[in-house]
């Protein structure tokens, strides 16, 4: 949800910086990883099939931004800089990841859903 233009805006980088797109979908793809794989275990056997089919993808996305992230780490000393100005710009939205709100309790406590606040770790240990 929030602009694409990140925080670069107003300097000669271009307005809509890859760098990002990658790092914001990098932590996306993070948090989804482990919310799949949660909810391949829901008493719904519907989402838990949905889950299954999506975890294989989000694995993909994730390996996908990861190696572009590292590319961009490790290359010229602009793309290290652009790429560590948009994770310092995105990671303070992260912490909404985890905000649980009362209908994802009802939904993890009947066995179907999961509570954001539980897929904190397995993202920490990913994106450190």
């Amino acid at each position: 949800e929030l602009p694409h233009a990140g925080p670069l805006v107003a300097t000669s980088a271009a307005a809509r910086d890859y760098a990002v797109t990658i790092v914001r979908h990098f932590l996306y793809a993070a948090l989804m990883v482990p919310l799949w794989e949660a909810l391949t275990r829901s008493t719904d056997p519907e989402l838990a099939a949905i889950a299954a089919r999506s975890v294989k993808e989000m694995r993909y996305h994730l390996a996908h931004t990861r190696d572009w992230l590292v590319r961009f780490g490790d290359g010229t000393d602009e793309s290290h800089a652009r790429s560590q100005a948009a994770l310092d710009w995105l990671m303070p939205y992260t912490n909404e990841f985890f905000a649980t709100d009362g209908v994802e309790m009802a939904a993890a406590e009947a066995g179907f859903g999961v509570r954001p606040a539980d897929l904190r770790d397995a993202w920490e240990a990913t994106v450190r």
